[in-house]
C-alpha cells in the first residue's frame, strides 16, 4: 500500500479507480504500470527498508508530524519537494538530500532525533 500511495501522490491520475483489492494487493497494478513508475516503486521501497534499517521502526512514525523530528528549515522543503506529511515519509528521501537541506551536522541531528523516536514507547 505504501508504494501505491506515493505513486498517487506523484501521479494520482494513475491510481483513480483502481481497487486496492483486486489490483493492488494481487501486485496486478505494479505489474501494468510504466517501467518508470515501477522504478519509483522499488525505489521506494529500498529507500523505506534502508530508513528503518538506520534508525529503527517504531509504529508511531506513520503518525508523527514532521515537526516531531525535523528542525523548521526542513519543513518547508520535505512539504513541498518530497510531499512529505509525517515521519514516515522522509523514509522516501535520500540520505544526501537531508544533508542538501540541513548540512552534514543538521542532518546528523536528525538521524540522531529520529533514532531516540524510533525507541521511545
Amino acid at each position: 500500500m505504501d508504494a501505491f500511495n506515493s505513486i498517487g501522490r506523484i501521479k494520482p491520475d494513475v491510481i483513480a479507480g483502481v481497487d486496492v483489492e483486486a489490483d493492488v494487493l494481487t501486485g496486478a497494478f505494479f505489474a501494468d504500470l510504466p517501467a518508470a513508475l515501477q522504478g519509483i516503486a522499488i525505489a521506494r521501497t529500498e529507500g523505506m527498508l534502508a530508513f528503518y534499517n538506520r534508525v529503527g521502526w517504531n509504529p508511531a512514525f506513520l503518525a508523527a508530524s514532521l515537526e516531531r523530528c525535523v528542525p523548521a528549515e526542513g519543513l518547508d522543503p520535505l512539504r513541498t519537494r518530497y510531499h512529505a506529511r509525517d515521519l514516515h515519509d522522509l523514509a522516501y528521501v535520500h540520505p544526501k538530500h537531508f544533508e542538501k537541506m540541513l548540512g552534514k551536522t543538521g542532518a546528523a541531528s536528525l538521524w540522531e532525533s529520529l533514532k531516540r523516536f524510533s525507541q521511545e514507547s
